[in-house]
């Protein structure tokens, strides 16, 4: 498996950082690493407490395109009569668990990763 350069230099040093006490905040200040690998190698990831966080930020973007074609595709598939009932607020409604349900499908992903 190939290593990008940042984890073939920093990887062991900063893991090692970490089990000396230093959090995730100091390491990328001090190493030229991501807060994304500070984490990783620290298993902050995986944390509960953090994993909502962590998965809104990486995959807001995808869940916001998908939601839109969903709702898109929704739409084109029903008659025009009952596009026309639906209010705006149903649709972010089911926007919203729509979202909901992406965001928990990638957290029990990432937990089983």
């Amino acid at each position: 498996m190939k290593q990008k350069k940042t984890e073939k230099l920093y990887k062991e040093i900063v893991k090692k950082e970490i089990d000396n006490g230093m959090t995730c905040e100091e390491v990328v200040k001090k190493y030229p690493v991501s807060m994304y690998y500070a984490r990783k190698w620290s298993n902050d990831v995986y944390h509960k407490k953090d994993l909502n966080h962590y998965v809104r930020d990486r995959y807001k973007w995808v869940v916001d395109e998908f939601s839109i074609k969903l709702a898109g595709s929704l739409a084109d598939e029903l008659p025009v009569c009952i596009q026309e009932d639906i209010t705006d607020e149903t649709w972010e409604q089911w926007d919203r668990v729509i979202k909901q349900s992406l965001y928990d499908f990638s957290k029990e992903i990432i937990k089983k990763n």
